[in-house]
């Protein structure tokens, strides 16, 4: 009786460790992982204009992110946001595309330094 509880055992293990079909993968093969994933576009004081789409990131890479005040105009075209720190990192301040259209962002900071940048939503 043993001998049949070690046997059938035995066979249980063989059966979870078997040949089956293996589980699909998330990644096709040859893709890198972060495949399907998009970053944001970064934008600074040479590169002024981007052409993105609805519900992309654009990120505005300045000195001092939160020294800028940032507007978008007109505001139903992209959604802007004010650098920031959260006391681990120091955010830039970035816009995301919302609707079609163009809209013109103007970064000022409180030195009255100021960059203007187009953005085209598709």
């Amino acid at each position: 009786m043993r001998r049949l509880g070690l046997l059938l055992v035995a066979s249980l293990l063989v059966a979870a460790c078997g040949s089956g079909s293996p589980s699909p993968s998330p990644v096709p093969s040859g893709a890198p992982a972060s495949a399907g994933i998009v970053g944001p576009v970064i934008l600074d004081a040479q590169t002024t204009s981007a052409t993105v789409a609805v519900g992309r990131m654009v990120v505005f890479n300045v000195q001092n992110p939160e020294s800028w005040a940032v507007s978008a105009d007109p505001a139903g075209v992209v959604s802007v946001q004010k650098g920031y720190s959260d006391g681990s990192a120091t955010f830039n301040p970035g816009a995301q595309a919302i609707a079609a259209g163009t809209a013109t962002v103007t970064l000022t900071s409180t030195a009255g330094d100021k960059l203007v940048f187009t953005i085209a939503v598709q």
